[in-house]
This record gives C-alpha cells, structure tokens and sequence, in this order.
C-alpha cells in the first residue's frame, strides 16, 4: 500500500500546482499580523498632549527690513481714510500699500513709523502728503 501512497505524490509535482509559493504564504501573512500588531501597539504607547495646538485666532506679525525710498500719502478727508504706498530699494517687495482709518497728519505719520519700525522724523523727511475730496 505504500507503492500508491508514493505515486500520489509523484502525480502532485509540487512545481507544477504552486505549492512551493502556496504553502508558505499562511506563515508570511501571520508573521506580518504579528509584526503588525507590534508596531501598533508601540505606536499607541506615546503620550497623547492634547495642550498643544496651533492658534490661528492671531495674524501673523512680518518684520522685513527694507530701505524706504519715498512714502506717497493721500489723504482721503471725505472718505476719512489714508492710503499710503511706500517705495523701497534693495528688496524683493519694490513697492509696499497701506491704508489706515485715519486723516490726521500726525497720527497717520505715526501709524507709517509703527508699521515700518522708523522714526517719525525719518518718515517726515521721506513722506510727500496729497489731499483729496
């Protein structure tokens, strides 16, 4: 009875159905499961810090420095704003624009210093004031 037994397998010819790559792959899927559960159970062991977290509810302040060319302002008194463009010279930004809710000399003299970081003399001497209706 061993005699059938042998053609038996002799009639599988394992290169031929697979089974070279059929047989081991139950034990490669458990070795990845395993390694898996690993990997996830190390990951899930870092401390959570809920505390950290971005604020967007604040604008983000730039600070470049430019050499200011010349500052144009025009004053709007009827529609009670001040539009400034600032011309500047070795710098990517040529030309910069700002506008402020104000129509008061000294005050927008001082808001152009604050916003640029100079001096209210230097943004005297570098302003040219246009008014209009």
């Amino acid at each position: 009875m061993a005699v059938p037994h042998l053609s038996l397998l002799k009639r599988l010819d394992c290169k031929r159905l697979g089974l070279e790559f059929w047989l081991p792959l139950p034990f490669v899927a458990l070795l990845f499961w395993f390694g898996g559960e690993v990997v996830n159970q190390h990951l899930l062991s870092y401390a959570y810090n809920p505390n950290r977290h971005l604020e967007t509810d604040k604008p983000a302040k730039i600070q470049f420095s430019a050499s200011v060319l010349a500052i144009e302002v025009e004053m709007k008194q009827k529609a009670k704003f001040t539009k400034i463009m600032v011309r500047t010279t070795n710098s990517p930004l040529k030309t910069l624009e700002f506008e402020f809710p104000l129509t008061d000399v000294a005050q927008v003299e001082a808001a152009i210093a604050r916003e640029l970081n100079l001096s209210v003399e230097t943004v005297r001497d570098l302003s040219r004031f246009q008014f209009t209706d």
